[in-house]
Formats: structure tokens, sequence, C-alpha cells
């Protein structure tokens, strides 16, 4: 029995790695992102080894699915929230993508393995030692014992630091490419009315013009895609290092259900006039809109982590 409760570190059940791999895979190589109790036990051919369901498994890990309690297809996996949609209107992650998912799966089941045999391998050389001559070492066990925990609490203290620090370069970051990516959109749309209502060919500026905005655009996304899955990590790790409760919980889960806004095209009767307003709108509003829908949750996560950490 490990010194941690599997709710706080879940991979040191010797059956979750393996669990959580097959979920990730299953989700994301499906036709279907989303799917239900049902259906992934179909997919699977068995329950899951290490929790009662595989909406369960989901649940003890945010940092890679998401689960709806409303809907039926409730289980789904946050990258595929994040990346752009094909032509099909379907999230596709490429090999490289979900090789990147299971190392970082890996990865955490290492560090948690690591952590609770760190405290099981002390534990097995202190107590042998203090049955042994336990007057002797009894204070000595208890001074010691006092010394490691500070050290460990100091850790994870540095630790939370270490993630709350990032977290707030991240939301720089994060906030300007949502920013851009709604900029680029708008040039797109701008141009391409504009090529339309003066009837200009491929020789134009305006046609140059729309494909240099696509070519931004493109990188835009696949920039703000790898930000994402950086974020994600991130709220794993703010769930495993800070102290779990119900507003930690509603405030991450915020995050994760963000529903992300598309700039619409203006009206097909719009003249070049009331197009240049269109666009100038656009603009002004892009900051506006990044900061309320990206912004404002990321940064009530971040006052709350900062209070816990003071």
């Amino acid at each position: 029995m490990w010194p941690f409760k599997s709710t706080k570190l879940p991979y040191t059940n010797p059956n979750r790695l393996a669990d959580v791999m097959a979920l990730i895979q299953v989700l994301a190589l499906h036709e279907f992102g989303e799917r239900s109790e049902t259906g992934l036990k179909a997919e699977m051919q068995t329950f899951p080894h290490s929790a009662s369901s595989w909406k369960e498994i989901a649940q003890q890990h945010p940092e890679f699915f998401r689960v709806n309690k409303a809907e039926r297809l409730g289980v789904s996996l946050v990258a595929r929230h994040v990346l752009p949609k094909d032509e099909n209107v379907k999230q596709q992650l490429s090999p490289d993508f979900i090789s990147i998912l299971l190392r970082n799966a890996i990865d955490l089941h290492d560090r948690q393995i690591e952590r609770a045999h760190h405290w099981k391998a002390y534990m097995n050389t202190v107590i042998p030692g203090v049955l042994v001559i336990v007057a002797a070492l009894l204070g000595g066990y208890f001074t010691q014992k006092w010394t490691f925990d500070k050290e460990i609490r100091i850790r994870d203290h540095e630790k939370r630091q270490t993630v709350y620090s990032e977290l707030m370069g991240l939301r720089k970051m994060r906030l300007q490419l949502m920013s851009s990516q709604c900029s680029a959109r708008t040039a797109i749309f701008y141009h391409d009315h504009r090529l339309k209502k003066t009837g200009g060919g491929e020789g134009s500026l305006d046609f140059k013009l729309v494909q240099e905005w696509i070519q931004t655009n493109n990188r835009l996304v696949l920039d703000a895609a790898r930000t994402e899955q950086k974020l994600f990590e991130l709220l794993g790790f703010v769930k495993i290092l800070f102290p779990k409760s119900a507003e930690l919980d509603q405030k991450i889960n915020t995050i994760y259900s963000v529903k992300y806004f598309e700039v619409q095209p203006p009206k097909e009767e719009m003249d070049l006039r009331k197009l240049e307003e269109w666009k100038n709108q656009q603009y002004k509003t892009a900051d506006e809109l990044t900061k309320q829908v990206y912004g404002d949750p990321l940064d009530n996560l971040l006052s709350y982590l900062s209070k816990q950490i003071e």
C-alpha cells in the first residue's frame, strides 16, 4: 500500500498506465472522438484493470481527457478539441502528436512512482532501526523525519512556484496567439471580399495577401495547438501539486470547457466602405474577446494559485 492516496497519485496503481495509454489511443485514432462507456467497452473488449469504468479513468486524468457527464457520448480526448478541423469537420491527430501524448503519460507515471517509492524506501530503512534500538534512535528518528518532511514541503513549494511561473508566461503567449489568429482570419476575409468586389485576378495585391495570410494563419494554428498542449500539461501538474479542492477543480474545468470563437465573414452584399468599417471593428474587438474567452478563466486560476503559494 502506497503512502499516498490513489486519487492523488493515480499512476501508482500498477495497471493504471496501461489503461491510460489504451484510452488515449482509442480516443485519438477512432473516427469518432467522443465515446460512451458502452462504446469504449466494446472497442477495448474488456473493462479497465485500475478502475471500475473507462469513464472513471478519464475523470481521474483531466490532463488528457474531457468528461461531460450530461452527454451520453461524454468521454473525449482534450487534444481533439483544440486542434484544427479538416475539410470533413473531423479533428485528426498526427501519429507524432499521439506519440507525444503517450510519452507524457509515461513521464507522469514515472514521476509519481518515483515519488511514492521514495517514501517507501525511506520507511523501510528507518523502521528496522527503530525496532532494534528504539530508545537510542527514537529522538533522532523524529528529528530526521521532521527535517525530511520540511524538505519535502520546501521542494513541493518550489515545484508549485515553478508551475505557477510557467502558467504566467504561457498566459501572455496564449493571448497573443489567439489574438493573432483572429487578426489573420479577419485579414483573409477582408482581402478575399475585396478580391470579389474589385474583380482582381491572381496578379492582384489582394490575391497575394489572401495567400500570405492563409499561410500565416496555418502557422498560428499549429503554434496555438502546441501552446494548448503545454497548458493542459501544466494543469495536470496543478492537479497533482496543489491541495485538492472543489474551487480548484471548478477553475480548471472552466479552462477545459472554453468554447473557441470564430471570426464571422462579412456579408456578401457589403460594399468596400462598409467592409473597411467591418475590418476595423473586428481588429478593435479581437483583444477584448480574446481576454474575455481565453484570459479571464486563466487569470482566475492564477489568482487562486497565488494565494496557495504565499
